[in-house]
């Protein structure tokens, strides 16, 4: 099983292809994601696994399309973003891009199967907060990230 870790920074795992832009972090793949097309041959890929990237790079839709060409047919995509109604996804000026939980059914759904699209609670009591999804709608900070598991159709 062919697995890529898009991205990893610090998170370097085992029984992944390690992928980031920074030559000074351990990676086996050094690219640059705003370049295509990726060093990685069309459906050549089970898995693809994104935390904290998606938001930083300047087209969504062409890095999806990218995705797409080298995830295998029924290849899983694992992806991590914060949740735009979080002050996190606006703090940090690297980020370009925001998400909610419509953007990939509706963006991305003739590509992919949408087989989780859930937002969660990182912070310490968060998960605790009663009636989570009913706040989430009145009041911002309730969730902190996005997290999205799609399979190529």
């Amino acid at each position: 099983m062919k697995k890529l870790n898009i991205g990893c920074g610090k998170d370097y795992r085992k029984g992944y292809i390690n992928l980031d832009i920074d030559k000074n972090v351990k990676s086996d793949v050094t690219h640059n994601l705003e370049k295509f097309p990726y060093p990685f041959k069309d459906d050549s890929l089970d898995e693809i696994f994104m935390k904290h990237v998606l938001e930083h790079l300047n087209d969504t839709v062409k890095t999806m399309k990218e995705l797409k060409r080298i995830i295998k047919k029924e290849g899983i995509i694992k992806i991590e973003v914060p949740y735009y109604k979080n002050k996190g996804a606006f703090r940090d000026p690297t980020h370009r891009r925001f998400f909610t939980e419509d953007t990939f059914p509706e963006y991305f759904n003739k590509d992919f199967i949408i087989i989780k699209n859930q937002m969660a609670c990182k912070g310490r009591f968060r998960k605790f907060i009663p009636f989570k999804r009913l706040l989430n709608y009145l009041f911002w900070g309730i969730y902190d990230v996005l997290y999205i598991e799609l399979k190529k159709r």
